[in-house]
């Protein structure tokens, strides 16, 4: 699959997410879902997130930064960077709608997500893909 046919599939699918998103705030009480509303509200937040940051992630890695060598490589580390933010981002407003987030608790997701993304490093500069 070329470049510029995977930028249109995920641009594609990152448009039905936040369709996706728009729809379940406009049709889903969530007082009157229980927990199916609140997971299908989170879910398409994160597939919406994930999406528009790997597009932004890969825009910014092959067009801004000059990094053309091996596209698919600049792919999948926007990919990882996507979802990690995008987790941290979800799991930061779950705990804030249910009173739990505190003001150590954002350099605790952090400092996970950087020691996720050092595996993932070391991973990559061991050789093994």
């Amino acid at each position: 699959m070329s470049h510029k046919k995977f930028m249109l599939l995920i641009g594609f699918a990152t448009v039905v997410a936040w369709a996706g998103l728009g729809t379940v705030l406009l049709n889903i009480d969530p007082t009157q879902s229980g927990i199916s509303g609140i997971l299908l509200f989170y879910l398409t937040l994160f597939t919406s997130l994930v999406g528009t940051l790997t597009l932004l992630g890969v825009l910014f890695r092959i067009h801004i930064a000059k990094r053309k060598e091996i596209i698919l490589r600049e792919v999948r580390i926007a990919f990882r960077h996507a979802v990690l933010l995008s987790a941290t981002a979800v799991v930061a407003l779950a705990l804030s709608s249910k009173g739990s987030f505190r003001w150590w608790i954002l350099p605790l997701l952090l400092v996970t997500v950087g020691g996720v993304e050092y595996v993932f490093l070391n991973r990559d500069s061991s050789g093994r893909l």
